[in-house]
């Protein structure tokens, strides 16, 4: 609840640059970025595929929807486990509602220079 009031607005100087950046577009930036996603995307994915996790590649979009492994009780349970023996946080699909008791949300938007460190 607090993290959505502390982000949820940005200032107006923030709006005209956001503003500025849409009217102006940098395609090599762009590409750069898409390009940088991607890479993160699919390195993230073949960690989550050893980790027995299934799911749909995303094509666009900053996340990965999973469907934990059957030998776990539930989201929580798998999330809790990730984290304590990994030191990675994946958000459990609960947050977003019952149907997503099986599942966990990852973000590719991570620094991913030391993945092997924690996922390998």
């Amino acid at each position: 609840k607090l993290k959505s009031q502390m982000d949820s607005g940005l200032s107006l100087p923030l709006q005209r640059l956001a503003s500025w950046a849409l009217d102006n577009p940098n395609k090599d930036w762009t590409e750069k970025m898409r390009a940088s996603y991607k890479t993160r995307r699919d390195i993230i994915a073949k960690y989550l595929e050893k980790m027995g996790l299934t799911f749909v590649l995303p094509k666009a979009g900053l996340y990965i929807w999973a469907k934990i492994p059957d030998l776990y009780e539930n989201c929580g349970v798998f999330s809790r486990e990730v984290l304590n023996t990994k030191q990675v946080f994946f958000v459990p699909g609960t947050v977003y509602g019952k149907a997503g008791e099986r599942y966990v949300r990852i973000s590719i938007c991570v620094n991913i220079d030391k993945i092997d460190l924690y996922l390998g």
